[in-house]
């Protein structure tokens, strides 16, 4: 009962939400949503925000978490999102705010590239190199918050 009336001091907005899993005891984990203009005001006025500072903000806005319980569930996302882009052409959906994944890419080497190759190599450098290519494709209102943001810094 106490966790309800807690979790009703919290201010909801209408703007989309960015789901955090957040655990509340020891084996029970559930998904509460972030408010969009929420995340944006937390990052408000700053170029980055740090692990930290992302912890406190997510337990100051879920009373009912520890700061050490959000953390955790952190540290657990990021290895899970490791784990899964190790796999070739794995992608990893994080629900209203966009998709991280690697995409692996032979390119043909040739010019001033090819030259330094062989040099390293003793003149026989591979005919193709890999690359990698790491890309986030943020969700729709992400996109048109940022891009707004970076309109009215440049006017």
């Amino acid at each position: 009962m106490q966790a309800a009336s807690r979790s009703a001091q919290v201010r909801r907005c209408k703007a989309p939400a960015a789901p955090v899993v957040a655990t509340s005891g020891s084996d029970m984990a559930h998904i509460v949503p972030i408010c969009a203009k929420t995340l944006h005001r937390l990052s408000a006025g700053e170029k980055s925000m740090k692990h930290r500072q992302f912890v406190q903000s997510i337990a100051r806005r879920l009373p009912h978490v520890e700061r050490h319980h959000v953390a955790e569930v952190l540290e657990v996302a990021a290895e899970l999102w490791a784990e899964a882009l190790q796999q070739p052409g794995a992608m990893v959906t994080m629900m209203n705010l966009g998709k991280l994944q690697v995409e692996a890419q032979q390119v043909k080497v040739s010019g001033a590239i090819r030259v330094r190759l062989q040099a390293h190599y003793g003149g026989i450098a591979p005919e193709t190199v890999g690359r990698l290519y790491y890309r986030f494709r943020p969700a729709g209102w992400l996109k048109a918050l940022v891009e707004a943001s970076y309109d009215t810094q440049e006017n």
